[in-house]
């Protein structure tokens, strides 16, 4: 059509019976005349006299008779029906030529998945289970469930769009992905006809780097001819971790990778990662009330460890039920900092005491109030001992239990223990239960313990020798 020859406007209606979805996108081509004139036009769309979309365009100069350009003006339609298309020139003047005209629905991302690969590594929910559906479906703000790789590892995205009835078929996909604010964007594309294959991405960090991105945006764009404009086709995003290591013991849950990944995020030494892991158990002089990655709060000795006995020593049941025993949050830390590449050790501390029928003293863990105070050091157990958390006025001959020293998101566990769990990287011992650093077991003794109990008495904390027993992962 010569807009020109048609001075300057002409219009086409076209009835749609039923509507196969709200968004539709037209699309032609147009180029300049050869002879010139005026390239600059309008085209509205009409529903009734209502206009429901209007674009100014400006037809490229061809380098030949058949140099014709695509242009394309997306609207919203929400009642079947006629609509009216109106291409607007100058009277007269109209140098632009238009034509091949095309309407259906554009595609918009409907879901994203990372291609298998041997440095991608499962991710699942906390009780365990596998997540469901693809990585990213619909229009969520962030991602269905997570996604890690080995530090340097390069992945492939593989989407999958809507298909509506009436499709237009791009020829070109385009994703630019974000791994978070002040990042540089990254941008692959390839043919649609190989998008079976995927988008092939670099690494989003270097090899031998930790890091986790909460919240990485893709921004997908279509090109529906090969001199087409792109076309923003929806975003997804994406929660991503860079571990260093590979999962121990077949642990796969997001809690492990989340405080793994980021407390040592964008850290590269040792030191750093251990004190950047540390930072999630521990404020520097106690507990940090490390949570779960959905923000349910992690108990040492809560509720459901007081009530059960024989549970609550591992690493899945203290993510999975959000409470354990010191033997859960030592081997829970050794999990953690695996994962990155940290060796460690898990040991039970025991008093070094054992009698000829193996009972062992009890370890008494702060605060108990001796009254009097007994002379110190001491080797005498000299006062009655109280039951632990339960509170007592002071009574001349008894240590009594006073406000404990705090724990993982409990103010005042329980207190009495015949072995206590601790990690040891070289000579520093490591407390995650109460969120303790020290660089000896001696120091650890000292910070920690009110005295040692046998036979229902107590004696002052001294210098009597602790056993470490090392414990299974």
């Amino acid at each position: 059509y010569d807009l020109c020859a048609r001075n300057g406007s002409f219009g086409i209606q076209i009835t749609l019976n039923t509507l196969a979805a709200d968004e539709y996108r037209l699309s032609w081509q147009h180029m300049q005349r050869p002879d010139g004139g005026n390239n600059s036009y309008a085209v509205e769309i009409l529903k009734g006299n209502n206009v429901i979309a209007s674009k100014s365009f400006v037809a490229p100069t061809p380098d030949s008779a058949s140099d014709a350009r695509e242009a394309s003006l997306k609207f919203t339609l929400r009642e079947a029906g006629p609509i009216t298309i109106k291409f607007l020139g100058g009277n007269g003047t109209a140098g632009a030529l238009v034509g091949s005209f095309c309407l259906g629905n554009p595609l918009s991302v409907r879901a994203v998945n990372f291609a298998a690969d041997p440095g991608k590594f499962d991710v699942t929910q906390d009780n365990g289970l596998a997540f469901s559906g693809s990585a990213w479906e619909g229009s969520r703000a962030r991602s269905t469930h997570p996604v890690a790789f080995r530090s340097g590892t390069a992945f492939k995205l593989l989407p999958t769009f809507t298909m509506p009835s009436l499709t237009l078929t791009p020829v070109r996909v385009r994703a630019e992905i974000v791994p978070e604010a002040g990042k540089t964007p990254l941008v692959v594309e390839t043919d649609y006809a190989l998008l079976a294959n995927g988008l092939a991405f670099p690494a989003l960090v270097p090899g031998g780097e930790v890091n986790y991105f909460e919240n990485a945006s893709v921004t997908w764009s279509l090109r529906y001819a090969n001199n087409g404009d792109w076309e923003n086709a929806g975003t997804s995003n994406h929660e991503i971790y860079y571990v260093l290591g590979t999962p121990q013991n077949g642990l796969k849950q997001e809690t492990l990778y989340w405080v793994s990944c980021s407390g040592a995020k964008g850290k590269t030494s040792e030191a750093d990662i251990i004190d950047g892991i540390w930072s999630k158990f521990s404020t520097g002089s106690g507990p940090a009330n490390l949570t779960r990655r959905d923000g349910t709060p992690m108990k040492y000795w809560g509720e459901k460890a007081l009530s059960n006995d024989g549970r609550y020593f591992t690493t899945e049941e203290l993510i999975a039920e959000a409470d354990g025993k010191c033997g859960a949050w030592a081997r829970f830390l050794y999990h953690v900092l695996k994962l990155n590449m940290v060796d460690s050790t898990v040991f039970s501390v025991v008093s070094s005491y054992q009698s000829l029928t193996g009972d062992r003293d009890l370890l008494v863990v702060k605060n108990y109030c001796f009254d009097p105070e007994p002379a110190f050091p001491s080797e005498e157990y000299t006062h009655w001992i109280s039951k632990p958390n339960i509170f007592y006025s002071p009574d001349p001959g008894y240590a009594v239990n006073a406000e404990g020293i705090p724990g993982q998101s409990n103010n005042d566990p329980w207190s009495q223990f015949l072995n206590h769990a601790i990690v040891k990287i070289g000579d520093y011992v490591f407390d995650p239960s109460y969120g303790t650093r020290v660089a000896s077991l001696i120091a650890w003794k000292n910070l920690s313990l009110s005295g040692f109990a046998r036979d229902k008495k107590v004696k002052r904390v001294n210098q009597a020798v602790l056993e470490l027993i090392e414990l299974p992962q």
